[in-house]
């Protein structure tokens, strides 16, 4: 049985799930607005958030410092 994935998430571009996150960590709107507006889910807002965190955590502890640019050497998988 073949079936198409309605997911919207799942055809996002590394870059655009790469803003959302930011955006979530940013805390500038909300993780349901930030998923509304992306036709998408707060599950993976929250996860596309988390791993940005965890990112940024690790270039913190390394450094000192948030590194956010850091962020965008990583590869994300969904």
């Amino acid at each position: 049985m073949n079936t198409i994935s309605t997911c919207p998430a799942k055809y996002m571009s590394l870059q655009r799930k790469k803003r959302l996150a930011l955006e979530a960590v940013s805390k500038c709107k909300t993780v349901s607005h930030i998923a509304n507006e992306n036709n998408t889910n707060s599950k993976f807002i929250r996860q596309q958030r988390d791993r940005a965190q965890a990112v940024i955590g690790k270039c913190s502890k390394a450094t000192g410092q948030h590194q956010y640019f850091e962020f965008y050497s990583i590869k994300q998988t969904s």
